[in-house]
């Protein structure tokens, strides 16, 4: 969500060509809502899975990942 993604993606077994622009104005509080919002309702979440927190999201603020990068970051989730 941070730094958006672009491209064909796969989700709910169905191929989209699409782009999702990146979302860093939003405040760390509302990313974490969001994406709690995501895993939880949209998706079907792991067994261990926790709702995500500001903190997570400030520390994911600092870490630089390029396209690749987010595409496989993106991969490994949907194992």
């Amino acid at each position: 969500m941070l730094n958006g993604l672009a491209g064909k993606i796969v989700a709910g077994g169905k191929t989209f060509m699409s782009a999702m622009p990146p979302q860093k104005q939003h405040s760390d509080e509302e990313i974490a809502a969001l994406a709690t919002y995501v895993m939880g309702t949209l998706n079907p979440p792991p067994a261990d899975w926790k709702e995500y927190t500001a903190d997570e999201i400030a520390t994911l603020r600092t870490e630089k990942i390029d396209h690749q990068g987010l595409l496989a970051l993106r991969a490994k989730l949907l194992e």
